[in-house]
């Protein structure tokens, strides 16, 4: 039979790989002491080092405890992060990794630092069907992906960030930071995104995030509710310039405007109430004046 054909490798994500965690040449250390089944172990995650050592207490009343450091491919999480963020298209990176559980049985604690430094991201308009497709997640939404045409890019940047929780481990409180620069936003050079987010229990998340490109800036406050899939927040910007912003439409307008409004809904389906209110517009060098409008879509 003939060789297959090479992956296709018109987007960043390529082909999505299984996750793969196995020793590495030298084994696993196991023993028994003080009450305690203590261990540590030298493993590969698709190719990059995990280091884990802990102890689980033989006894109820004892304490686990649990290390966990190495790194991560973050391409390795494409199919889960596409299913709450339809519109991914690929992203790379090494994520560095750093953890521990420690406490009783019944209630242990979570302690984990997660970093990236040299990310890429890539979105784009995703075909209908496609996110039923990709959410299968396994094979079938691997073959998916993989055979998707190339789509309009929204946003391709370069991509750095840290993840911290801390608390009990089935609801730790968290902090996110990521950043976003270099990149272009529909093809149009952009400045930097910056996304700040807090959650007290793991499942809530109350975020901020900023667009800059020049002087234009558009912001977006609320909330996240990651078990149910429900965003709710506001948006504002400042004076954004209309010959920049619609340039790729390629209609001939001047004009600043404001956008203030809501957004609620899922986040595969939100709902944004916007008031564009805009100064000195022209059309074709025909001057409008000011006009305010009302969208919802």
């Amino acid at each position: 039979h003939p060789p297959p054909p090479p992956p296709s490798t018109h987007s960043l994500h390529r082909r999505q790989r299984q996750m793969c965690i196995r020793d590495r040449a030298r084994p696993a250390r196991v023993h028994i002491a003080k009450g305690l089944l203590q261990g540590e172990a030298a493993l590969e995650a698709n190719g990059s080092d995990l280091a884990v050592r802990g102890s689980y207490p033989l006894e109820r009343e004892g304490e686990l405890s649990l290390d966990v450091n190495g790194s991560l491919m973050l391409q390795d999480f494409y199919l889960p992060a596409r299913y709450f963020l339809p519109v991914l298209e690929g992203w790379q990176g090494n994520l560095q990794i750093q953890g521990s559980v420690q406490g009783p049985l019944d209630a242990p604690r979570l302690m984990a630092v997660a970093k990236l430094s040299d990310g890429s991201i890539r979105l784009a308009l995703s075909e209908e069907g496609d996110q039923e497709e990709s959410a299968k997640g396994g094979h079938e939404g691997q073959e998916a992906v993989e055979e998707e045409l190339p789509k309009e890019e929204i946003l391709a940047e370069k991509l750095q960030g840290i993840l911290k929780l801390d608390g009990p481990l089935t609801a730790p409180s968290g902090s996110l930071d990521v950043q976003l620069k270099e990149g272009a936003l529909y093809g149009e050079p952009l400045d930097e995104v910056h996304l700040q987010a807090e959650s007290r229990d793991g499942t809530t998340w109350s975020q901020h995030l900023e667009i800059r490109r020049g002087n234009d800036r558009l912001s977006l406050q609320g909330e996240w509710e990651i078990p149910t899939g429900r965003v709710s927040g506001s948006i504002r910007s400042s004076e954004l310039d209309l010959a920049t912003l619609l340039k790729r439409e390629e209609m001939p307008v001047q004009g600043v405007t404001d956008l203030q409004g809501t957004i609620d809904g899922t986040v595969k389906s939100p709902r944004v109430r916007l008031r564009a209110t805009t100064k000195s517009l022209a059309i074709q060098n025909t001057p409008v004046g000011d006009l305010t409008a009302d969208l919802d879509y």
